[in-house]
């Protein structure tokens, strides 16, 4: 007995050591060489936990820890204050606490279901290393109920501008820098391509990015997409009915009968506003056609077992690097979607990375 758990422990560190443990693979254009040499963590070997071994656990245990150790962090990290978007609609700002002279914003922008309080972990983890000042808000129908009948399932680049302008007349010479997550990454990455070189962004991060509005929804594994129009139905439409009903009660119905993610996009839009068909409001929202037009430095890191943008997905947008200069791509064989755990203290791989290609940014900026 004792020879056959020796023998076992012997095949699982080897399978471990030859098939676990990886480095990530870089995608960058030469341009972007002096920030590659110098974030040290990119060559650093992924010590993936267990938790690795499948992704829809792993996800499991990012979402465990966004709704309760996140949302205890962020009491300490942040204060709140009332945010009013342009047609009075009411949310939350948050704005990290007990900062002395930090030298620069960060911006947390959250996934599709989440609010200001996601990732609270990771921004103190960062803040603790470089003494910027966090800040956060929920979009539209995030903590809080719509007003109107207006949401947006990716967010709107209206309100981000509003909240950009808050912080650009409250911190007039601090740089901001982004950081978006899965949804918050497209709000991000579609700013940063329209606005170019006045962006008020100075340099983002997605992370799990899915990059194309259609291409990413009719990729999306079935059970991933089905969970995510469930949770969608859950956090805009249920909470909202009656509001919404009065507005467009057809919309509302069929919005409830979608299977799939790619269903829910088909009709989402005539809730987001003003567009007379789903191609318009793609044209102004889906980031897949201006990622060529970001001039900011920018980092995207995706796992291609991701559960909801799977490899087959991500795989077709490493020529961003070369449409963009500025643009550093990061794969990993493993992490799934936001989790990227290596380690047990529920803190994410590219935390590090992060941090690192941030500060190089504010240092060239």
């Amino acid at each position: 007995m004792i020879l056959i758990t020796i023998l076992l422990v012997i095949l699982f560190g080897h399978y471990y050591v030859h098939h676990i443990i990886e480095y990530p693979t870089i995608y960058y254009n030469d341009v972007m060489l002096p920030f590659i040499i110098q974030i040290h963590s990119l060559y650093d070997p992924i010590k993936w936990t267990v938790w690795c071994f499948n992704s829809y656990l792993q996800f499991i245990i990012f979402t465990i820890r966004s709704s309760y150790y996140d949302k205890m962090i962020a009491n300490d990290l942040y204060d709140l204050e009332i945010l009013r978007f342009d047609d009075n609609t009411k949310s939350f700002l948050a704005i990290g606490k007990q900062i002395k002279n930090p030298t620069a914003i960060l911006l947390i922008l959250h996934t599709i279901c989440g609010s200001y309080d996601e990732s609270a972990n990771f921004v103190k983890n960062i803040q603790d290393t470089l003494n910027w000042l966090p800040i956060s808000y929920s979009r539209r129908g995030h903590s809080n109920k719509l007003e109107s009948a207006e949401f947006n399932t990716v967010g709107s680049q209206v309100d981000l501008i509003t909240v950009l302008n808050i912080i650009k007349k409250r911190y007039p010479k601090l740089p901001i820098y982004a950081i978006g997550f899965s949804a918050g990454s497209s709000i991000l990455a579609r700013y940063l391509g329209d606005s170019g070189d006045n962006s008020l962004i100075s340099g983002g991060v997605c992370v799990s990015p899915g990059y194309c509005f259609e291409k990413s929804m009719t990729t999306m594994p079935e059970i991933a997409s089905k969970l995510a129009t469930k949770n969608a139905k859950d956090f805009f439409l249920k909470p909202n009915e009656e509001i919404l009903k009065n507005y467009d009660e057809i919309t509302f119905n069929i919005l409830m009968n979608c299977n799939n993610m790619t269903e829910w996009h088909e009709h989402q839009w005539k809730f987001a506003g003003n567009y007379n068909s789903k191609e318009e409001y793609y044209n102004e929202h889906n980031p897949v056609y201006v990622l060529h037009q970001i001039k900011k430095p920018i980092l995207y890191i995706n796992a291609l077992d991701d559960i909801a943008f799977p490899a087959k997905l991500v795989k077709q947008f490493v020529n961003i690097v070369n449409d963009a200069p500025k643009s550093i791509i990061v794969h990993t064989k493993k992490g799934s979607h936001l989790g990227f755990f290596s380690n047990y203290n529920l803190q994410s791989w590219y935390l590090q990375i992060v941090t690192e290609f941030l500060k190089l940014v504010d240092e060239n900026k």
